[in-house]
């Protein structure tokens, strides 16, 4: 996810205007959380930040299809789970932006870039430890 995010910010930066939206493009940003981010730390903290937020999106979806595949021996399962629970937790989540999946890929809606980070980051500890009591569970069994 990060290589995709990079690229698109990387070409936007090179074939667009940088900087503080001005003219016609001044009203579509106001009063979002990237106009802020643009006028206190600059056009490349925004791309950072999201390719920082696609990384750990992909790290984490990558995991929970490890985790499918660890305690449920059906490879389907494991290249359909992650699917259906990422459609179940943004359904589910919607008006919880904090822990909505695909807000967190965002980070906008968060308001904070580093919130979205920091809960990507809770759930791949959290996903981690059911990796590791499978692999644990799967060893002891032989």
């Amino acid at each position: 996810m990060a290589v995709p995010i990079a690229l698109a910010c990387a070409v936007a930066y090179t074939f667009g205007v940088p900087g503080i939206p001005q003219g016609s493009d001044e009203g579509m940003l106001k009063g979002t959380v990237i106009l802020t981010y643009i006028m206190k730390y600059g056009d490349w903290y925004i791309a950072v930040g999201k390719t920082v937020l696609g990384f750990l999106f992909g790290c984490v979806w990558a995991l929970v299809g490890l985790a499918f595949a660890v305690w449920i021996p059906n490879r389907y399962v494991a290249l359909i789970a992650p699917f259906v629970v990422y459609e179940s937790l943004w359904i589910g989540l919607g008006s919880a932006a904090w822990l909505n999946p695909i807000r967190l890929l965002r980070g906008d809606d968060v308001g904070s870039y580093l919130l979205a980070a920091g809960m990507e980051c809770v759930y791949l500890v959290m996903i981690s430890a059911v990796i590791m009591a499978g692999l644990v569970k799967r060893y002891r069994n032989g």
